[in-house]
């Protein structure tokens, strides 16, 4: 709920009732929104990404 919904796989009604939600909420969209950037931002841009990569290469090569 602070970035999106999960519903059960199938669960067509649970879909269309977040959907419903989310379609008559613009604030509630807004916040999903801006936290879902936040996260991806923290967790997966570029250089996070680049950084960690780089981290795991060096913790392979014994930090040469």
């Amino acid at each position: 709920g602070e970035t999106g919904y999960l519903v059960e796989s199938g669960d067509i009604e649970g879909m269309r009732n977040k959907l419903i939600e989310l379609a008559c909420n613009v604030h509630l969209r807004s916040r999903m929104g801006c936290a879902g950037r936040e996260r991806f931002v923290r967790h997966y841009a570029s250089n996070v990404v680049g950084s960690d990569i780089s981290q795991i290469y060096e913790q392979i090569s014994g930090g040469a």
